[in-house]
């Protein structure tokens, strides 16, 4: 959908790159035409100035940020201002990072994960591919520990359950000939092979981590609706299952593959052919066993004149008072990065506006935890100046890479779809963008900053030397949802 922003009469980058910038909110119109468009170094950013209204207390000097830590996990919950200027519709960013505690798991004493293997029989899958994909499900029970339980289902046409949930210790002498009996046939229904998943997992232990990996080469041709894989997921994720998938190959519908794996809360990986698969199912093996927190949320309650535009990096559904954001589980050191795009009615000068937080989640064998943050509070004001002077530019940072890692999957698409040109114009404003953005990022966050402008030059290179094609495309692209899902990926 970003594609329609570039203008094709635009001959530099560093206009696409301005143009880029403005349409994540970084708007001129709120600041002032003749303010820079990243603060200068002087200015400081981590002040949020209100004035007292009649049934206000003093003013309150606070910050546009807010730590968190409780039992496994911790965090940061910031705004990109903490003033908007007055009388206008304004946009504004809420940034959410909640990461696992790193701690050293005991792998023994932790509770049993609950790991279903959904795999793509249907007819494309004959040959190599479904020899690899045996294989790789043999070598999964290897990795997994005794206690733990695992489920394997195929699909094509119809799904059927080829190995029903039981203890790893019994599947590695049961499950052999029902996998080595696997045949590739039929069409493809993703939909009803996640929902026979689900079906499989509902009567599995439910204290641990749960996961449905599932591995396909092909697009969906049920004819269900396109959403309805993506809305599977979704449930899952909400009840504390995390979703992957794996594409393989060039004739799989990346978009739908990916989409499915961030409504999941999982992972989203592409794979030239099915010789790697054990690799991406052993990494899938390990986060699920090194999982720590399961089902994190976060409750913004908006006041009115606050709507939520859009949200990146968590799954996310309206309440009563603002907006539910959904990270899925994590895995002891991951970390989740949310961004929220609002629209904001700032009022007259001296007015002001309050956000609240609620976090929670619930640790591998504990309870529920529940942190409350600080309310925020962000002053309409008059000038771009003051507006320039309260800003956090490690969460605009954090637009600025998120908003290039989109953009690049609509250049590796161009690519794939053979407009060359396209993807290198697209290419070239993202590298613009980036260069413009860590000239005045905090330095954590510039070092990532140019790391990701740095693989866009190596993506510059694909575009302008390598035929136009499937599999060099989506390698770029699978990483750029990582980034616009995960945080850190550079």
């Amino acid at each position: 959908m970003f594609a329609r922003w570039i203008d094709p009469h635009v001959r530099t980058s560093i206009a696409l790159a301005v143009l880029i910038l403005s349409i994540t909110g970084l708007v001129l119109a709120d600041r002032g035409t003749h303010s820079p468009l990243w603060p200068t170094l002087n200015s400081p950013v981590m002040t949020v100035a209100t004035s007292p209204g009649p049934d206000l207390p003093p003013p309150v000097t606070t910050g546009t940020a807010a730590p968190f830590q409780a039992r496994g996990a911790h965090g940061r919950f910031a705004l990109s201002h903490g003033r908007l200027l007055a009388s206008g519709t304004r946009t504004m960013f809420a940034e959410v990072r909640i990461s696992a505690d790193s701690s050293a798991i005991d792998q023994n004493g932790a509770p049993p994960v609950a790991f279903v293997l959904v795999v793509d029989t249907s007819g494309s899958m004959a040959g190599q591919k479904l020899l690899d994909a045996r294989r790789s499900a043999l070598s999964m029970l290897s990795q997994m520990r005794d206690q733990d339980q695992v489920a394997v289902v195929r699909f094509s046409t119809d799904a059927n359950v080829v190995v029903p949930m039981m203890p790893v210790r019994n599947a590695r002498y049961a499950a052999q000939d029902q996998i080595a009996r696997m045949t590739a046939s039929g069409n493809t229904d993703i939909a009803n092979a996640l929902r026979t998943a689900s079906s499989v997992l509902a009567a599995s232990v439910r204290e641990g981590p749960r996961r449905i990996v599932l591995v396909t080469d092909g697009r969906d041709t049920s004819g269900a609706p396109r959403y309805l894989a993506s809305s599977v997921a979704s449930r899952e994720a909400s009840d504390g299952i995390t979703v992957s998938a794996l594409g393989i190959g060039q004739d799989y519908d990346d978009a739908y593959l990916a989409d499915l794996a961030s409504s999941g809360r999982g992972n989203y990986e592409f794979l030239r052919d099915t010789s790697s698969l054990d690799q991406f199912l052993a990494k899938e093996i390990r986060e699920t066993a090194r999982t720590t927190v399961i089902s994190a949320s976060a409750e913004l309650d908006l006041p009115p004149g606050v709507r939520v535009r859009d949200v990146w990096g968590a799954g996310w559904d309206r309440t009563a008072n603002g907006a539910r954001l959904l990270f899925g589980s994590l895995f002891a050191g991951d970390e989740r990065r949310a961004l929220v795009t609002f629209e904001v009615d700032a009022g007259e000068p001296g007015s002001v506006t309050e956000l609240h937080a609620r976090l929670s989640w619930t640790p591998v064998g504990g309870e529920l935890v529940q942190v409350d943050l600080p309310t925020m509070r962000v002053e309409s004001v008059a000038t771009a100046r003051q507006v320039d002077d309260a800003r956090d530019l490690s969460v605009l940072a954090s637009v600025a890479s998120v908003t290039a890692s989109r953009r690049e999957v609509e250049a590796a698409r161009a690519f794939e779809q053979g407009d060359r040109d396209a993807a290198m114009r697209i290419n070239a404003a993202n590298m613009a963008a980036l260069d413009s953005a860590a000239t005045t990022a905090p330095a954590d966050e510039a070092q990532r900053l140019r790391a990701q402008r740095r693989a866009y030059e190596r993506n510059q290179g694909v575009y302008s030397t390598q035929p136009p094609s499937a599999a060099p495309a989506r390698a770029i692209g699978a990483q750029e949802y990582k980034n616009a899902d995960r945080a850190n990926a550079y």
